[in-house]
This record gives C-alpha cells, structure tokens and sequence, in this order.
C-alpha cells in the first residue's frame, strides 16, 4: 500500500525544517535524516492529520536515530498532542513545543474550531498565559472542547 505520509526536508541556514504532513501508520515511508553536530530540527506539523498505534511506533523509532541539539515543534494537530499526553518517549526530552491547536465548540451553533496556541502569546515556561476569547458565528463564546488539566499535561516538560 502507498505510504500516504509526506514529507519536506528543508536545510535552512540555522536549523533543518521538516514539514510532516498526512497520515502516519505502518505504510508510513520516513525518510532518513542527516544531522551535522549542534544543529536544531523544526517539525512543522501543519498538515498532519492522524497516527495510529504503527505509526506511533515508527515515529518514535525514526525519532530515536536523530541526534539534533534541540527538537523543535510547530502547528501540533490534537491528534499529536493527545500521544504526547499518553505515550512515553513520544518525543525526545530535548523537545519544545512552539505552538499547538487546542478544540472549541460552540453550544449554541454546535460550531468547531482548532485555535494555535503559540508560544510567548498564549503560554510560556509551562504555564498558560492566556484563553482566547472564541467566538461562533452568533458571536457567541465557543468553550474549550478538552479537560484542560489533562490535555495541557505536556506543557510543564515541553513548553520551556
């Protein structure tokens, strides 16, 4: 079957980009990564739509073989944040999280939105700095569609 999981390399002058779209499972075809010493990796993963328990296992093993100072993540999908909550070693302990999308849902229209939370604006160190104020198309106030003390777990160790 046809790795349906794309993948673009960048080499940028201060860090390698990799942007990580499509679905990650067991026909997932990643590429090798070549790291220089003390170099930084940005995975940008605007684009990633879902993992399965294989996929789980080949991201963390494709993970493992890279050497990069620091693992840098941008645009985490739901879907990646809930496996960084529950699964151990998800990714490396060197990792910060730049940016992630946290659900809303309006009652009223029964609305959805995916709000990106970024670093500096809305949390920093760990900690939320800020709920955004999410409107439906009522101007109603749309709620936060996740416990925010169990899908925020990640922030503490990956949001420095």
């Amino acid at each position: 079957m046809k790795s349906k999981t794309h993948i673009e390399i960048e080499d940028l002058p201060s860090y390698l980009q990799l942007r990580v779209q499509g679905v990650l499972d067991e026909y997932a075809e990643l590429p090798v990564v070549t790291v220089a010493e003390n170099r930084d990796v940005l995975f940008d993963l605007q684009g990633f739509q879902s993992i399965n328990s294989m996929g789980i296992r080949l991201w963390i093993e494709w993970l493992s073989g890279m050497k990069f100072r620091l693992f840098f993540f941008r645009h985490c999908p739901k879907v990646f944040i809930d496996q960084l909550n529950n699964v151990v070693g998800f990714i490396p302990e060197n990792s910060v999280i730049e940016s992630f999308y946290v659900p809303y849902h309006s009652p009223v229209t029964d609305e959805e939105a995916s709000i990106l939370f970024r670093k500096g604006d809305h949390f920093m160190k760990g900690k939320i700095l800020a709920m955004p104020e999410v409107l439906d198309v009522n101007f109603s106030r749309m709620e936060i569609d996740v416990l925010p003390e169990k899908y925020l777990r990640f922030l503490p160790r990956f949001a420095r």
